[in-house]
């Protein structure tokens, strides 16, 4: 199969750059509605097929702790709005790791998933550290039947166990793009 990769991003506010650990994507943050950072937009999106079993990574940190949403996953394509809530059911089908210290109280990473109007949001246990790369494996399984997230360190190690959500899962025959 095949996987995106970071190439470009859409938007005005967030900056790409690279380092010794490779690629990424430096998002500023404001009081502004719809300060989202992504990787892709219509009509040149990267996305992964409908009714695939896909495997989406990236490596990540928070610069802060407060006063913050924060989402890296996958999302229907031009939904991007999903930064600005922490309801994604506003935004149909997606699924990815939450953290909103300010608005939902969160303390640990929460693994989110989201089928139309109905989401499922579980705690890990991994409290998030700042300026500490993490990275993150969602994988889809078994055609919309389950979906495994996987939170390690920068050298893989596991840091918390994985959650498997098997409800409220993005529809198998939506093109999901990376969030």
């Amino acid at each position: 199969g095949s996987m995106c990769t970071l190439t470009t991003m859409t938007d005005t506010t967030g900056t790409q750059g690279a380092n010794a650990d490779g690629v990424y994507i430096e998002q500023s943050t404001s009081t502004s509605a719809n300060n989202e950072c992504y990787t892709s937009a219509n009509p040149t999106y990267a996305e992964w097929p409908a009714n695939s079993d896909m495997l989406f990574l990236c490596k990540f940190s928070i610069e802060s702790n407060t006063d913050s949403r924060f989402f890296v996953g996958v999302q229907d394509l031009g939904a991007t709005i999903i930064c600005d809530y922490d309801d994604l059911s506003i935004s149909g089908n997606a699924a990815g790791i939450s953290f909103s210290p300010d608005t939902r109280s969160d303390t640990t990473f929460q693994c989110v998933t989201c089928y139309v109007a109905n989401q499922l949001t579980t705690a890990t246990t991994l409290t998030p550290v700042t300026s500490t790369i993490y990275w993150v494996e969602i994988e889809f399984s078994g055609l919309g039947t389950a979906i495994r997230f996987r939170l390690s360190d920068k050298d893989h190690n596991l840091l918390c166990p994985e959650v498997t959500h098997t409800t409220n899962l993005p529809v198998t025959t939506s093109q999901m793009c990376p969030v």
